[in-house]
């Protein structure tokens, strides 16, 4: 029923009724622009009649014999455990070892003392999955991220967390320029945090001078962050900047006897920042000195 009599039929999946005792030919990759093609049994040549080479290469066999010297060392990875097997809060991670001992001074040095087959993983502590996920991704994924805005900034600042952690230097160094030059980054506040845990000075004064231009008044939760002792310096600049803004704008000019306008007191474009300086860095100076 439904079939047409006169018609070829053809049989496919498992009822296909023949066996192949031998393999087809192996690939041959023409010497011209275009897609390697594959030879298939139909494609074979009559019997007899031996095929052409000319022009083509063939694929070398896994079993073919590697000539002294013809390694290059530096893509030719050999290492007799090539993976490792990490524990992230319980949850386990199979990856290369090579992007983790090639950019992390703290692994290579735990990674070097395992030679063997693992017989349990290698527990890491002090960073979360999602922030050690962001980690592989920069390292597998990385280079499609053309752009600080490919990602949310919650990734890269999961990625400075981690490569903070476990000493990945340049990987550190990526997530600081990305979150510098991501359109929506981190608040003032949170660029305080964030610099105080990882170590990033170059973000503490822009982010204070921020806070203390700021109309609106600092919250609980925002002093919690920032800490008690910084809390009370930045009040006292936010204060001092007050006081400063105010003492310019009551100051009015002369009326000019000239046609052309009278020059005005300029607002203290930068006074925030010398407040900031003097009131909160002054400590620290003082005791680099």
């Amino acid at each position: 029923m439904f079939s047409d009599i006169d018609s070829p039929t053809v049989t496919f999946g498992f009822n296909r009724g023949y066996s192949r005792t031998v393999s087809p030919n192996p690939f041959y990759y023409p010497n011209i622009v275009g897609p390697p093609t594959l030879a298939l049994e139909s494609m074979q040549p009559e019997r007899g009649h031996k095929p052409s080479t000319a022009g083509s290469t063939m694929l070398p066999s896994i079993n073919t014999k590697i000539a002294p010297g013809s390694l290059f060392t530096e893509y030719y990875f050999d290492h007799p455990m090539p993976v490792v097997l990490i524990s992230v809060q319980g949850r386990l991670f199979k990856v290369l070892r090579y992007f983790l001992e090639r950019d992390s001074e703290f692994l290579r040095g735990v990674l070097s003392t395992m030679q063997e087959a693992q017989t349990r993983p290698l527990e890491i502590e002090g960073v979360s999955i999602r922030e050690f996920k962001s980690l592989l991704d920069f390292f597998y994924r990385g280079m499609y991220r053309s752009s600080a805005d490919a990602v949310p900034v919650s990734e890269w600042i999961d990625l400075l967390a981690a490569a903070s952690v476990l000493k990945f230097e340049k990987a550190k160094e990526h997530a600081i320029n990305a979150i510098d030059k991501a359109s929506e980054g981190p608040d003032a506040v949170e660029m305080i945090f964030l610099a105080e845990k990882y170590g990033i000075e170059r973000w503490l004064r822009p982010a204070y001078i921020s806070l203390c231009k700021r109309k609106e008044p600092l919250q609980l939760n925002e002093a919690e962050t920032i800490g008690m002792e910084k809390t009370v310096k930045l009040i006292q600049a936010r204060e001092e900047f007050l006081k400063e803004t105010l003492c310019i704008r009551t100051v009015s000019p002369l009326p000019s006897p000239y046609p052309w306008p009278s020059r005005s007191p300029l607002p203290a474009i930068d006074e925030a920042g010398k407040i900031v300086d003097r009131v909160l860095f002054a400590s620290a100076a003082v005791a680099d000195r």
